[in-house]
């Protein structure tokens, strides 16, 4: 559900709720199984997303400019820090 719908506002407890099992129980084995919680992973579908967007032809010149300029201005540089 959440990999389909990564682009949706849920929230967590409709997914819960649509799984059947208690929360906890829903998170511990989401967590598991996909080494996120249901909102990191979201965030990580939606970040992953923007990535593929970024990188396609498809995005503008000026939308990379603007990104760049936003990095400078905010710090941030072009690689992850770990």
């Amino acid at each position: 559900m959440v990999h389909r719908h990564w682009f949706s506002l849920f929230s967590t407890e409709s997914i819960v709720r649509a799984s059947g099992l208690a929360e906890r129980s829903f998170k511990r084995r989401f967590k598991q199984a996909t080494g996120f919680t249901p909102i990191a992973y979201l965030q990580h579908l939606r970040v992953e997303a923007s990535k593929r967007q970024l990188k396609s032809n498809e995005t503008s010149e000026l939308v990379k400019k603007s990104l760049r300029e936003a990095r400078v201005l905010s710090g941030v540089s072009g690689k992850a820090r770990r």
